[in-house]
């Protein structure tokens, strides 16, 4: 009567490398472990029972097959940062590991980007290789919007585009406190600000950002450049502003101005900013004559009566604020046919007297040429008009 069976198996003839005599009470039996891939397994099977185990016992063998692979085998790994390494972790069960980086471990950290490979061997002796790509690790790019600010109160803003490194990203602005500020800002004055970005990978990036003050309003002032001796102009502003202050304290958008001179204006916009624009009027070079003309009488009235009986340009010009020494030279009238009716020359004292002019001569406007010379030696002529009534 058989008690049961002693199983031994092994890589060579008589061999029991992998079981010795191990004891089975049933007809099937599961290795503990796996039989290596491609090789000659020698088995003997000896019965055995109360007087003893069977010698003598005949031994078989088979061949097992090619590996096919592994099973199980994966490859994990978390982002290499900047400051911090990247840890490269196979999955599976097995027996051996060998890393591109020599390293015999389940896994490994790594400091630098590229391609690791980890050879793994398991129970049954069969291989397999898995491949872990770490990239490099990447900065955030960073891209503000910025709105510039009132003159009066702080409406500036920054909003913060962020693209590439690792989400989600930290915002640690220079002027405020703590950390994980927030990524946009508003109520900004005028100033620079830094903000430094973090990604999860902590790399960072740093940006600086200068918030300026709105584009100051730009006036400009519409007039002549050129304006005769007692003439008036008006200067006005091409746009509409909240305040405005000319060079003289006017506070209104038009200025009448009665001489040359620079003119200047302040202005302010509804954001409190202001801005500021000048012209510069020149005496116009026919000032002289013009002012000249302008105080000579328009009209003789050669009645008796005392007013405006004679014709006197010159004595207009000194009562007017020209020198008393400047020096006649010649009046000459005329008709409206250009005929010369009266020429003066020298200019007498008084100039063309009432008393001089006969009652022939009709009521009418008639024209005159002065010649008269300035204390500086420069010789002014005016032709204008004077009206005869009676």
């Amino acid at each position: 009567c058989i008690d049961g069976y002693r199983l031994s198996l092994g890589i060579t003839p008589g061999g029991t490398e992998l079981l010795n005599n191990v004891t089975v009470q049933d007809t099937f039996y599961q290795p503990a472990q796996s039989l290596p891939p491609n090789t000659t397994i020698y088995v003997r099977i000896s019965p055995y029972n109360s007087l003893g185990t069977a010698s003598n016992c005949s031994e078989f063998s088979f061949s097992t097959g090619e590996c096919i692979g592994v099973a199980g085998l994966g490859i994990t790994a978390s982002l290499l940062g900047c400051s911090q390494p990247a840890t490269i972790q196979s999955t599976g069960n097995f027996s051996n590991w060998l890393w591109s980086t020599g390293q015999s471990t389940s896994g490994i950290s790594v400091t630098q980007p590229g391609a690791y490979t980890v050879t793994v061997t398991d129970l049954n002796g069969c291989t397999g290789t898995a491949v872990a790509n770490i990239q490099a690790a990447a900065s955030a790019s960073v891209t503000p919007a910025i709105v510039p600010t009132d003159c009066l109160q702080p409406t500036g803003s920054i909003t913060m585009s962020v693209t590439g490194g690792v989400s989600p990203y930290q915002f640690d602005w220079g002027d405020l406190s703590g950390s994980n500020n927030p990524q946009n800002r508003s109520g900004l004055d005028e100033g620079t600000f830094s903000v430094t970005v973090t990604g999860s990978n902590q790399c960072t990036t740093v940006a600086v950002v200068q918030v300026p003050l709105k584009s100051p309003p730009l006036p400009v002032i519409d007039g002549p450049v050129k304006l005769m001796a007692g003439d008036t102009a008006v200067l006005t502003t091409t746009a509409s502003f909240t305040t405005y202050l000319w060079s003289d304290g006017t506070v209104i958008p038009s200025l009448t101005v009665t001489s040359p001179g620079l003119y200047s204006i302040t202005i302010s916009d509804n954001s409190g900013c202001t801005g500021t624009a000048s012209l510069t009027i020149q005496l116009s070079q026919d000032s002289t004559v013009h002012q000249a003309n302008g105080l000579i009488s328009k009209a003789i009235t050669p009645n008796g009566d005392g007013m405006n009986d004679d014709f006197d340009p010159i004595q207009s010009l000194i009562d007017g604020g020209y020198p008393p020494n400047l020096t006649a030279k010649r009046l000459t009238i005329y008709v409206r046919n250009g005929e010369a009716i009266r020429d003066l020359n020298p200019y007498p004292s008084g100039g063309w007297k009432g008393s001089d002019i006969p009652e022939s001569l009709p009521e009418g406007t008639y024209y005159y040429i002065l010649q008269f010379t300035l204390p500086s030696g420069k010789v002014e002529r005016i032709k204008s008009a004077v009206h005869l009534a009676r």
